[in-house]
């Protein structure tokens, strides 16, 4: 087990710096066939049933975490490294290609290097944000993750009306370190249309739904107009917007928690400046 921990760090390229921490958490993990033997069984709780109480799940991981002495970040991190093998089984039962659940995989990286960035711990932070990978219901197309949800809201406007039972694209945008590229973003779309067809049968579906900070229309008044964020907000019709009473999603742009000095926010890229000085003038953010 430890020759696949190792090689999934390799494969999936974590930082090298962070494998130890994820190595010598599964040494104490192995340092007593007790907690061996409970890792396994959540282990084989998955694998019996991939719809089984996710949410219990996690939790139990957590209190064995803290049993063994490893950090509850660290340790969500190599129970789905682990989850994550048996789950490309449940691919192949699918007839999903294991191309999909490399990328879909990809985002387990993606948290864990967010909370590494934010926090200095190597692990993720997340909660239970993994279900929907671990369930087959999110998957990764390039630069978006997409899910089939149901839209439980309504909407009328631009030739298309939708109500509570209607069914819509589910968007989200992961953190990858790279820029929100708006022509990726459009070959997303379009790859999650042509497989929620193919493995599902989704057909005649063209709606997406997106629910973030991103979409915020005053942030047009921060990026650049011809910005990729600027692009990204252009291409979605706004029509709720609730505004924030603090700044806490600015972790998110500055790779830090906000504590009220707006001093300590970094001002290294354009994006980064025009935030901060929204923040020192005092204006509402909102998702």
């Amino acid at each position: 087990m430890k020759e696949y921990l190792q090689k999934f760090l390799v494969d999936f390229d974590y930082p090298k710096e962070t494998h130890k921490s994820f190595l010598d958490g599964f040494e104490l993990i192995c340092s007593n066939h007790e907690y061996f033997d409970a890792f396994n069984s959540l282990l084989k709780r998955y694998s019996d049933d991939m719809m089984c109480d996710y949410v219990k799940l996690v939790d139990d991981a957590m209190t064995l975490a803290d049993s063994i002495g490893v950090h509850q970040y660290t340790m969500r991190t190599i129970l789905h490294i682990f989850m994550a093998e048996i789950l490309k089984g449940f691919y192949k039962q699918k007839g999903i290609p294991e191309s999909y659940w490399y990328d879909s995989m990809l985002d387990i990286k993606y948290q864990t290097l967010t909370t590494y960035v934010e926090t200095g711990i190597c692990g993720a932070s997340c909660g239970y944000w993994f279900i929907f990978f671990f369930q087959l219901k999110r998957f990764s197309f390039g630069r978006l993750q997409i899910e089939y949800i149901p839209f439980n809201r309504e909407y009328k406007g631009n030739g298309i009306e939708l109500n509570k039972d209607s069914y819509v694209f589910n968007v989200h945008i992961p953190k990858t370190g790279t820029r929100l590229d708006i022509n990726e973003c459009h070959l997303s779309y379009e790859r999650a249309m042509d497989f929620y067809e193919k493995y599902y049968g989704v057909k005649d579906l063209n709606v997406f739904y997106c629910h973030t900070w991103l979409l915020f229309p005053d942030n047009l008044q921060i990026v650049h107009p011809e910005s990729n964020i600027a692009k990204f907000i252009q291409d979605y019709d706004v029509y709720q917007v609730d505004l924030m009473d603090d700044y806490h999603e600015v972790h998110r742009i500055f790779d830090m928690k906000y504590d009220g000095d707006v001093s300590k926010l970094p001002a290294d890229n354009s994006i980064r400046r025009g935030f901060k000085k929204w923040i020192e003038e005092g204006k509402k953010i909102g998702i």
